[in-house]
């Protein structure tokens, strides 16, 4: 990766992954308690999902956040010093990313209201954008296996932190 690659798209994957969780960290137990009612009608079926994020105190998201970055910081040091497969690991990292981006635009949509995080979201697509944008060279099935890869190690790391704010949180 050139040196100008790694200022845009490497060195903001994990300011951007922080402001996002930052955003849902101080509107999600407002936004839940308001919107709870309307959600169980709805969507019963998620309500589970929805209420991962709220369950956690103040303590228990923090230590979300921080094992979330001790998985996304590495993956953009690894870029920083040039390390074997590091491009492969951080687009990996990226594209779980993206996808997320996906997840929460299309609750706006569904919901047909402000969810927690979507704001982060909409200044992060651009971005996002981008990022895909630089990763065409890896070519069809190649891609659509990173894009699957990534989803499941956000998804696998969202789960970690999930359980270990829970189990901090108390």
């Amino acid at each position: 990766m050139s040196a100008l690659s790694v200022l845009y798209l490497v060195l903001p994957l994990p300011i951007l992954f922080f402001a996002h969780r930052v955003e849902e960290f101080l509107t999600q137990k407002r936004w839940a308690s308001q919107q709870n009612d309307e959600l169980k009608g709805r969507f019963p079926q998620v309500l589970g999902t929805i209420h991962n994020l709220p369950e956690l105190n103040a303590k228990g998201f923090v230590a979300l956040i921080i094992v979330e970055m001790i998985f996304i910081l590495p993956g953009s040091i690894l870029v920083l010093v040039q390390a074997p497969q590091a491009t492969l690991i951080w687009s990996i990292l990226f594209t779980g990313f993206s996808l997320h981006l996906l997840v929460h635009i299309a609750q706006v949509v569904i919901a047909r209201q402000y969810v927690p995080g979507i704001v982060s979201v909409l200044i992060s697509v651009p971005y996002a954008c981008m990022g895909i944008n630089s990763l065409v060279h890896w070519h069809g099935w190649n891609l659509l296996l990173i894009a699957i890869i990534g989803a499941a190690t956000m998804l696998a790391i969202f789960r970690i932190a999930l359980l270990i704010g829970k189990k901090i949180g108390g």
